[in-house]
């Protein structure tokens, strides 16, 4: 239900609660950052191969993000013990306006 197949093989070989939490921490901040909700899939946390995380936008939020003029979300995630928490900014421009939202 929250995690896309990518996801969920990228968990392994990790401490998988833990990996999983954060990602389910950036999924809300990234809900949070184009001021909607939507369905949790269509937000694919990734990393670089430097474990760097990015955000990967799909069909209903993908709309979204393209509708508010977000170009770009930047995330950053961090773990402590038992806890989770991601940062997401949504970069862009629209015509008349600067797209910039922080949680």
């Amino acid at each position: 239900i929250f995690f896309t197949p990518e996801e969920i093989n990228a968990s392994q070989g990790r401490t998988r609660l833990t990996y999983l939490a954060g990602r389910f921490a950036a999924k809300e901040a990234v809900f949070k950052s184009l001021g909607t909700g939507g369905y949790w899939q269509d937000i694919e946390v990734l990393a670089e191969k430097n474990n760097q995380p990015y955000i990967v936008l799909q069909k209903k939020m993908k709309i979204i993000a393209d509708q508010k003029g977000v170009k770009k979300i930047l995330i950053s995630l961090s773990h402590d013990n038992d806890y989770a928490i991601a940062q997401a900014i949504a970069i862009g421009e629209k015509r008349d306006s600067m797209t910039f939202r922080m949680y």
